[in-house]
């Protein structure tokens, strides 16, 4: 598992970015939304009710702005009446704003303090206010799609006994499951939630167990690690809080595409949507194989005679409460296709509306030319992130391969 400087440089260049150079009102209320979701002083909310809270966001910008610009897309979840002209930036900044006070009206100060401010950018008139009122429905048409999609559902799981192969709570805190009922959260764009569920993990007699544990057992411990310091490093810069850091690369990656507010407005809604949608599909597996953390196996055998226990053994970055397989590694899932969808521009927009549902349309008109360095380097950033899990949590290979192997970057028709 030889690792890349030169990846491992582009990626602080990419994440390193911290704000909105142009002044984009769309990449201004994903940093907000992003802050609020996670950040210090957050809500701090659990990986797939976060991802469901972004993507709420992004959609309804998303629906807001395509409603402005006069539908040159299918709407996704509302069509607003608009009267033209119609201003894309008031309709993005109303959207953004009204999801979320409705989401987080705790924090209405930093909100209203945003919207003032996309609002001061945007010249009076009928354009200005016409865009308001299309970011208001648009927000409006989403918040009532999403009423019942199960997010707050609060719902716990029968806990199961210890034994080979089975997740249980893990050192230190031995917290409760997070989040089980996730996986039943009315996905985005998949038809259900275990439309892709991966094959089962390996058996415990298998060969692939067997390698997987003695590698993870060597290489992700908090002391006595045969890691390099490299290695180190490479898993610490990937241990950073996901959706910040993610959030942050996509404003970066579009900042140094050049997209329009237009153009962003797309973007950010098809990697939240994606993202979210990764998530309830991983929690879905995650609690149907109720498969166990290497902490688990490593403390107490690993199931097979073949294979050496340490009572002690601690991984060097904390277990998460949820069980192992698959990882949590959503923007890596969309990261090929993230390149794609934003490291050119398209060089015409269709005659007909395209749903955002329908990926491979979508998709294609970014697609006109061959891999470049940017996409070529956001595969390479999955490919260490996916490594980096071995190197300072307790993820195995097997966890990250397998699922790789299973149509991982394929684009799949709405």
């Amino acid at each position: 598992m030889n690792s890349n400087k030169g990846v491992l440089a582009a990626a602080v260049l990419v994440l390193g970015w911290a704000g909105s150079a142009r002044g984009d009102v769309v990449l201004d209320w994903n940093g907000l939304a992003a802050q609020l979701i996670v950040g210090p002083g957050g809500a701090s909310k659990v990986p797939p009710l976060g991802l469901v809270d972004l993507a709420i966001v992004h959609t309804a910008i998303y629906d807001a702005v395509n409603a402005a610009e006069g539908f040159p897309f299918e709407p996704y979840g509302s069509e607003p009446t608009v009267t033209t002209p119609a201003s894309a930036e008031a309709a993005a900044a109303r959207a953004g704003r009204d999801v979320l006070l409705a989401l987080y009206p705790s924090r209405s100060a930093d909100i209203e303090t945003l919207y003032a401010s996309s609002l001061a950018a945007i010249p009076d008139g009928p354009a200005k206010d016409n865009g308001i009122d299309a970011g208001q429905q648009a927000a409006a048409g989403i918040l009532a799609l999403r009423v019942n999609d199960g997010r707050n559902a609060g719902t716990t799981i029968v806990e199961p006994p210890a034994e080979p192969g089975v997740w249980i709570r893990t050192p230190p805190g031995f917290l409760a499951p997070q989040a089980p009922w996730a996986g039943a959260i009315t996905p985005w764009t998949l038809k259900r939630s275990d439309q892709f569920r991966p094959e089962e993990p390996p058996a415990l007699d298998s060969t692939d167990w067997v390698r997987d544990y003695d590698e993870v057992k060597a290489l992700g411990p908090v002391t006595n690690s045969t890691r390099t310091a490299e290695q180190t490093d490479i898993g610490r810069f990937w241990g950073d809080q996901p959706m910040l850091q993610w959030n942050r690369a996509w404003r970066g990656i579009s900042t140094a595409a050049g997209l329009s507010v237009q153009d962003n407005a797309r973007f950010f809604a098809m990697l939240a949507a994606s993202s979210s949608d990764a998530l309830i599909a991983c929690w879905d597996a995650k609690y149907h194989y109720m498969f166990w953390r290497p902490v688990t196996a490593i403390r107490t055998g690993g199931g097979n005679p073949a294979l050496t226990g340490d009572p002690s053994w601690l991984s060097l970055v904390t277990t998460p409460n949820h069980p192992e397989y698959p990882p949590r590694s959503p923007p890596a899932a969309c990261c090929r296709s993230a390149a794609r969808a934003s490291a050119r521009r398209p060089r015409r927009r269709p005659a007909t509306r395209t749903s955002l549902r329908r990926s491979r349309e979508l998709v294609s008109q970014y697609s006109d030319l061959p891999m470049d360095y940017a996409d070529a380097t956001l595969v390479a950033l999955a490919e260490e992130l996916s490594t980096s899990l071995v190197f300072t949590t307790d993820r195995r290979d097997f966890a990250v391969y397998r699922i790789k192997g299973r149509r991982r970057f394929e684009i799949v028709p709405g």
